[in-house]
């Protein structure tokens, strides 16, 4: 919710869909209420992967898609479900874009590299008769130092990318 709450008062003029499976209602709509967004937002509280596919269904496309979902996997072990999970994530994503719409994902799961989660939206938009333009990047503050970019400490990471036409 944080994102889409940064996202009202810099100047979006949007009505954000905030979806988690956690109760955040109250804590959503108090932080409306408190910025003067009250009419800007409605909170779902849905499994994402549902309410992609029902958006989806009801061919619902969006100008701006922020999606930032709890670490898919916090052990090296688990690697490869966390990707394929990303994976789907964004090809269920990818079915709610539009032309021009501005696409932000990220990510806090260890030992996902940059590079990985990039490839992961990238499978997602592979037949969509989509084309996404990587525009910015970045990681973590200075409030989760680590000592490399190889570092497991490295893990929080942003992704923003435009989505074009074919």
């Amino acid at each position: 919710g944080s994102w889409g709450l940064n996202a009202l008062p810099a100047g979006a003029d949007l009505t954000m869909d905030f979806v988690d499976q956690g109760n955040f209602e109250q804590a959503i709509e108090k932080n409306l209420s408190l910025n003067s967004f009250d009419s800007k937002g409605r909170f779902h509280r849905a499994d994402v992967f549902n309410w992609l596919n029902d958006k989806a269904q009801e061919k619902a496309k969006y100008d701006l898609v922020i999606s930032d979902p709890p670490a898919f996997s916090k052990s090296l072990k688990n690697k490869s479900k966390a990707l394929g999970g990303y994976t789907k994530l964004h090809k269920a994503i990818a079915k709610i874009c539009k032309p021009g719409t501005l696409l932000a994902i990220g990510s806090c799961t260890h030992g996902v590299t940059l590079e990985e989660l990039d490839q992961t939206v990238n499978q997602g938009f592979w037949d969509t008769g989509l084309k996404i333009q990587l525009i910015d990047l970045g990681i973590q503050g200075p409030d989760h130092l680590m000592s490399s970019l190889g570092d497991r400490e490295n893990y929080i990471k942003f992704l923003l990318y435009f989505v074009e036409s074919v």
